[in-house]
């Protein structure tokens, strides 16, 4: 396990040094705005329509926090700093996200397979973009099983990642709402599809960002998928 972990590291210390990653993925690039802020908006939609939000007193998991954004994103929604936890597998992401955030936040280094929380600790646990990136199913298996031991009953996942594998790219694979769900199998769940397809994000945007918001409204040009697993009461 830990050489698959260490191969996970390796692939993700390659993508925040690509130079090339890095221009795509900047806010100054409009498809990459795009995308955030249509990624913004719809995970607003769905925590008001499964009464996520407001936050109230409960705490706030973000697991693959990278540099603190969504975090950001959950303290402008009204969420105390002082319920706000992130955790991300890559130590130096961890030291940037910590200046940019209210001391309150508590942020920590840790792998997946074994988190440093408390059973029942966290009434909302957000998971974006992480699994897709995990190849091993053990491994998969063993983060869910985690993060399932850290939710309270009640509580929820709030779930966003590939339905759609970008072709030519190996380290990333498709991850279906049928295998989330055979992950979380004690889950009541809903999905559904977002995301126009970054490539086309990043050539349409810049052009016309009316034309884009038009695709974005057809399913099988999007290539994600956002979703929420309540996990039961007992």
């Amino acid at each position: 396990m830990k050489l698959k972990r260490d191969q996970i590291i390796e692939e993700y210390r390659r993508r925040d040094t690509d130079p090339t990653l890095q221009a795509r993925y900047t806010l100054l690039n409009p498809g990459t705005l795009f995308i955030l802020q249509s990624l913004e908006r719809r995970l607003i939609q769905t925590m008001k329509r499964h009464n996520l939000l407001p936050f109230r007193n409960q705490r706030v998991l973000d697991f693959g926090c990278g540099e603190g954004g969504m975090l950001s994103f959950f303290i402008q929604l009204g969420a105390a700093p002082s319920k706000l936890y992130g955790c991300d597998l890559l130590e130096h992401r961890v030291a940037k996200a910590r200046p940019k955030l209210p001391e309150g936040v508590s942020l920590v280094a840790a792998d997946g397979c074994s988190l440093p929380f408390a059973d029942n600790a966290f009434g909302l646990v957000y998971v974006s973009m992480v699994f897709s990136s995990v190849p091993d199913p053990d491994m998969r298996q063993e983060i869910a099983k985690e993060l399932w031991r850290v939710v309270e009953p009640g509580g929820s996942i709030l779930w966003y990642d590939f339905h759609i594998a970008r072709p030519g790219n190996k380290t990333i694979r498709a991850i279906s709402p049928k295998e989330v769900q055979s992950l979380f199998p004690t889950s009541l769940s809903f999905f559904e599809r977002l995301t126009l397809l970054p490539p086309i994000s990043q050539r349409l945007v810049p052009v016309s960002r009316i034309a884009a918001s038009i695709l974005e409204i057809i399913p099988w040009l999007r290539s994600h998928h956002i979703g929420v697993l309540k996990k039961l009461e007992k």
